[in-house]
């Protein structure tokens, strides 16, 4: 009987996360059916309660509800206590557990993937959600030389910015404004922008000479922010398709105790988009 995971969150059916589990789960001859389930702001519980009727084993959260999945998680992880936010559940002594792996995830990409260092960088997050919570969680842990957080509400940016003093928070205009201008390592798109074909508010002059990196990916094709990004003098654009695959394996070792290989999955994943 095949094992029954699923990602929950709004927008899920673009999601290339049934087939990175499915392929994860094929080197090791596993039988899992992971599923897409639709799922808005406030009916996590609800629809958590009838997966796990239906057997379901865990699974993933994507946005907007991953600080939701946190407040009902009945026992915590590190990294997701620190993160304030779940992306990766599952039952145990029928008790839901929470752990966030976005943040081991993207400094997995990076390391892997773009063959970039973190040690001291001077790093611009656009956003403050869960994913950037996981993020900011991460960053706090290793050796940056700072990271700037931007963010439409400025209190979701000022409470990132509590866990570090590396941090500072800004809302668009106030950051916009600046007359002084240090160039950024990197500038990571957090938003769910890219979701909906838009580009946040940045001014542009923060983008140039950077690496510029988009959580979000569009079936193959670059992300509006990566063309903005581009177009506006940064060095190297990516999408979030490496953070996916990354965050994913660790997902999948937590529910099966086994360590898939990430390199052939996402290549595969790149020349099949």
């Amino acid at each position: 009987m095949a094992v029954i995971l699923a990602l929950f969150g709004d927008p899920v059916m673009h999601s290339l996360s049934p087939r990175i589990h499915t392929a994860f789960a094929n080197q090791f001859s596993l039988d899992v059916d992971y599923q897409r389930i639709l799922t808005f702001k406030g009916e996590l519980a609800k629809t958590l309660a009838i997966f796990k009727k239906a057997e379901g084993l865990g699974g993933n959260i994507t946005v907007p509800i991953k600080k939701e999945a946190y407040t009902l998680c009945q026992i915590h992880s590190s990294h997701a206590s620190h993160a304030g936010a779940v992306n990766t559940f599952w039952w145990e002594d029928d008790k839901l557990h929470g752990d966030n792996t976005d943040g081991r995830g993207f400094l997995n990409y990076i390391h892997k993937h773009l063959s970039e260092d973190i040690t001291n960088k001077r790093i611009l997050m656009l956003g403050a959600g869960g994913a950037a919570s996981a993020l900011a969680a991460m960053f706090s842990e290793q050796p940056i030389q700072e990271l700037s957080i931007i963010n439409r509400h400025i209190e979701s940016a000022e409470l990132l910015a509590e866990m570090s003093d590396k941090f500072k928070a800004f809302g668009y205009d106030q950051f916009n404004n600046q007359k002084q201008i240090q160039q950024y390592d990197w500038v990571i798109n957090a938003t769910s922008c890219s979701l909906q074909n838009k580009v946040p508010k940045l001014n542009e002059k923060w983008i140039r000479d950077s690496v510029a990196i988009d959580l979000s990916y569009c079936g193959g094709e670059p992300t509006a922010f990566m063309n903005w990004a581009k177009r506006r003098g940064a060095i190297k654009v990516d999408d979030g398709l490496g953070m996916l695959v990354e965050q994913a394996a660790l997902s999948f070792a937590i529910w099966f105790n086994k360590k898939p290989e990430t390199p052939p999955i996402l290549s595969n994943l790149r020349s099949r988009e």
